[in-house]
């Protein structure tokens, strides 16, 4: 209860755009990077807070870092939502979960282009698969998430090595009450047949 006590304070603060959020009560240093990386990685709308953040021993207080301009956040926000309104618009009630999760998947590998480009800030978000269509492996991972989320699935992203030692984003979703682990990324060869 205290961690989803952190979690949902730590989220808020983002959305609002709080430079500096007071926390529910006193954490130790591990416990805040848990939470912090979880809430990063798991919501996709917060692709303007960035990947690295401030932590101590004991925290009661924490300070956001924020990839972009807070000016421009909202009118960011909107492009996103825009986009994924357009990426579900031919997914149908009639659609079965399966079917879902394929539609979500075949989009994204149609619409996206894998970048490792440090040229690409966003490659890493929702954002840079779904606005900017170029996106790592934790871009397409989160924005396949975002989009289950929005036809009612439940998806979590994931993130591990590989067996060559590479860092790696990948998902799991449920389908008719089973976990399953979808990888986009891999998927996603921009190579013909």
């Amino acid at each position: 209860d205290k961690e989803k006590a952190l979690y949902t304070a730590v989220y808020s603060g983002m959305m609002q755009k709080k430079d500096k959020l007071a926390l529910p009560y006193e954490i130790g240093g591990s416990t805040y990077s848990k939470i912090y990386c979880l809430v990063e990685k798991q919501e996709s709308e917060l692709f303007f807070a960035d990947s690295t953040y401030y932590t101590a021993e004991k925290l009661r207080d924490a300070k956001i870092i924020y990839r972009t301009e807070k000016e421009s956040i909202d009118e960011m926000l909107s492009a996103l939502r825009a986009e994924a309104d357009i990426a579900v618009a031919g997914i149908t009630a009639a659609d079965d979960e399966y079917n879902k999760a394929l539609k979500i998947h075949d989009q994204l590998v149609r619409e996206c282009t894998y970048t490792l480009d440090d040229e690409t800030p966003y490659r890493s978000t929702a954002y840079g698969c779904l606005v900017e269509k170029k996106a790592n492996c934790e871009g397409y991972s989160k924005a396949f998430a975002y989009l289950a989320a929005k036809c009612g699935m439940k998806c979590l992203v994931f993130t591990g090595i590989t067996d060559t030692g590479e860092n790696h984003a990948w998902n799991q979703i449920m389908i008719d009450g089973d976990w399953y682990n979808v990888d986009v990324t891999w998927d996603d060869t921009d190579v013909p047949g």
